[in-house]
């Protein structure tokens, strides 16, 4: 009977397994290299409410600032970043409908004028026979 191997993240610092966070970043420029720690080995406290790089992830990305504990981003300031995102979004969305509508209604008012033109011809042709039989 073969045993499965267990693949069991370890922290980068202490080469022990356990409650480890991530180095990936989220969302932002700075992805992460995916290695795992322990918080105490990074000299944090918490878990950061953020996401969060390493310090190796961080000074690559020219974070020259930061130290063991790498780089946290605000996770209050992503979600305003996030809802102002949305909300450009939806004003861009606005926008493309409020373009598409003027393209139809300058369409019609096109379609308008070239029947009203094709109209007057059609008269004018009218009162060219009109003259035609006096």
């Amino acid at each position: 009977v073969e045993e499965e191997e267990i693949d069991e993240d370890t922290c980068e610092v202490c080469g022990k397994g356990g409650d480890l966070m991530a180095c990936d970043g989220g969302d932002h420029d700075v992805k992460g290299c995916g290695k795992y720690f322990h918080i105490e080995c990074i000299g944090r406290d918490v878990v950061p409410p953020g996401d969060w790089v390493c310090e190796e992830c961080a000074r690559s990305a020219g974070m020259d600032d930061v130290g063991l504990e790498g780089y946290e981003y605000n996770a209050e300031q992503e979600e305003e970043n996030n809802e102002e995102e949305e909300e450009s979004n939806n004003d861009n969305e606005e926008e493309e409908n409020d373009e598409e509508n003027n393209n139809d209604d300058e369409e019609v008012e096109n379609n308008n004028e070239e029947e009203e033109v094709e109209n007057n011809n059609d008269d004018d042709d009218d009162d060219d026979d009109d003259d035609e039989e006096n």
